[in-house]
């Protein structure tokens, strides 16, 4: 019926060709994937501690200007008027005892106790 067997097909060139055609094609994908993800994620990573080191600052300066008064009453009327609370924020004394907290919605189930 077949004029060639089914054993001599991944001989010949062009199979072959398509074979490596394939591996090549995937190896480039994947690089280019590999590539485009590590940028990515340095990316972000790099977005994330600006934002995280300006809040930080932000909040040095009032506390350093106010004292935790300040500090607490500004956190809670941004968490009022904001609506959007992305850090955690956690002040506490020279024995680790909590004196002022703000979780955001996404933390609720964190057992703060873990953190004493």
């Amino acid at each position: 019926m077949f004029s060639k067997s089914p054993l001599k097909f991944p001989r010949t060139i062009t199979f072959r060709l398509t074979a490596w055609y394939s591996l090549i094609l995937i190896a480039s994908i994947l690089l280019l994937f590999l590539i485009a993800y590590f940028f990515m994620y340095n990316s972000i990573k790099e977005h994330d501690k600006t934002a995280i080191l300006s809040r930080l600052r932000e909040l040095a300066t009032l506390y350093q200007t106010g004292g935790p008064e300040l500090l607490e009453r500004n956190i809670r009327i941004n968490k009022k008027f904001h609506n959007t609370s992305r850090f955690f924020i956690r002040l506490a004394d020279e024995h680790n005892s909590t004196l002022f907290i703000s979780l955001p919605y996404q933390w609720a189930e964190f057992d703060i106790k873990e953190l004493e």
